[in-house]
């Protein structure tokens, strides 16, 4: 980790590197999130829970990412993570402000990735959260039903 301190240009590449490997990671969440909105439309609980399986595979592979924005953070003697303005700041000393500029655009990029899927995620879970609303009113009903079929019955 202490040449990413020394050499400007393995930092830079390391960093992008770990910034190409989230956005592959959230392009492969997109995916599964337009599966998972397809199988709460069509009610496919089991194709539902499979996508859900799928993506926590994706969100493991995020947090073991973070490990490594920590470690980059570290080596460069750091504590605030990839979040903080520390973080930016030391990254710009290293890498000069051409090689910084080139970053921050990445940078953009993924935060965009990123509000955009949790916002199709949040529309998915409330049309998931609609058909369970139904599903249970259903359920209460059959249920009403049949304490009055056993009321007529005697």
């Amino acid at each position: 980790m202490l040449t990413l301190r020394a050499d400007p240009d393995a930092l830079k590449s390391r960093v992008e590197g770990l910034i190409d490997q989230e956005m592959a990671i959230y392009s492969a969440l997109g995916g599964l999130i337009d599966r998972e909105a397809q199988c709460v439309s069509d009610r496919d609980m089991e194709g539902l829970m499979e996508v859900l399986k799928e993506k926590q595979s994706y969100i493991s592979r995020q947090e073991e990412l973070l490990d490594l924005w920590r470690e980059v953070a570290v080596s460069l003697g750091v504590s605030g993570g990839r979040e903080s303005s520390a973080f930016w700041a030391a990254i710009s000393s290293k890498v000069g402000e051409r090689g910084f500029n080139d970053l921050v655009l990445k940078v953009n990029q993924v935060r965009q990735m990123a509000v955009s899927l949790l916002d199709r995620e949040r529309e998915v879970q409330g049309e998931l959260e609609s058909h369970l609303s139904e599903l249970r009113a259903k359920l209460i009903q059959m249920r009403n039903g049949r304490q009055v079929i056993r009321g007529y019955g005697g």
